[in-house]
């Protein structure tokens, strides 16, 4: 039984063998496990769209001739179907009912990694949307998560989603609403947490976390402004940045966003003055 990798990077993988893929067979798997059943002369023009047709159907049988040899991977002879399992269908799949895949493998893993077709403009234009729409899934889970952390009460694991949710899309509103509120609302970490917090942001630095914590009273929106302005300045061994200048560069991100995200942060932040 094969299962086809299509996130990160492309290959063929059963419990025993791994078949890596090149570009345009990648392309053409890829294409039908998201679209399905697919006429060949698509396939044919949007892989080879320079060619004449006769070419395009040449290097379309040449290229289905090798993909046969793993049995049970193609279905049909025109339209075309997939028949092996695909991570990305399983991806789509388990974000849609709102069941991560255990593990943080869902986080990474670009569709086509390492792979672009700026010689097939169609294709390109296919895999553009193809890659945005798998990124809005895995935006829209990350903030699940860590709403749901959140809610559980694990606010250290609540606060790294809630982080690499504004990492992954920095300029949306929605993950600076989702990262910037979600920080300010979480209560204080103990001592354990901000140990944990200073370990996911900046490990290699110990005797950090028993500093930070006495310094901000285990508040997780000052202990993460105080790590960025540590990082900022390179030296995580001097002494901790004021509270008044960690609360300066809070006021000045928070006054980036909208009147209504900025009125529900400022609203259940703490006094900074």
């Amino acid at each position: 039984m094969w299962t086809l990798k299509l996130l990160g990077s492309c290959a063929l993988v059963s419990p025993t063998q791994t078949l890596s893929l090149e570009r345009k067979p990648a392309a053409l798997l890829a294409y039908l496990a998201l679209e399905g059943p697919t006429p060949r002369a698509r396939l044919a023009e949007l892989l080879w769209p320079d060619l004449e047709e006769k070419a395009q159907r040449n290097n379309l049988r040449q290229v289905l001739f090798r993909l046969r040899r793993v049995a049970g991977l193609l279905r049909g002879t025109d339209p075309l179907e997939l028949g092996a399992a695909a991570d990305v269908l399983e991806f789509i799949a388990a974000l849609r009912a709102h069941r991560p895949p255990p593990g943080q493998g869902w986080l990474e893993g670009t569709l086509l990694g390492g792979f672009e077709y700026d010689d097939c403009p169609d294709l390109a234009e296919w895999l553009l949307v193809e890659r945005e729409r798998l990124l809005t899934l895995r935006l829209d889970a990350l903030e699940g998560e860590a709403e749901r952390l959140e809610r559980e009460g694990h606010l250290s694991e609540a606060l790294a989603y809630a982080r690499r949710l504004v990492e992954a899309d920095p300029v949306s509103e929605a993950a600076a609403q989702a990262g910037l509120v979600a920080l300010v609302n979480l209560e204080p970490l103990d001592e354990e947490g901000i140990e944990g917090l200073v370990a996911s942001l900046a490990p290699d630095q110990p005797g950090l976390g028993a500093r930070l914590y006495r310094s901000t009273g285990g508040n997780p929106f000052f202990a993460v402004e105080t790590l960025r302005a540590l990082a900022q300045r390179g030296d995580w061994s001097g002494p901790l940045p004021l509270a008044e200048r960690v609360a300066s560069s809070l006021e000045a991100r928070l006054a980036r966003l909208s009147t209504g995200p900025l009125r529900r942060a400022r609203a259940g932040a703490p006094p900074w003055r």
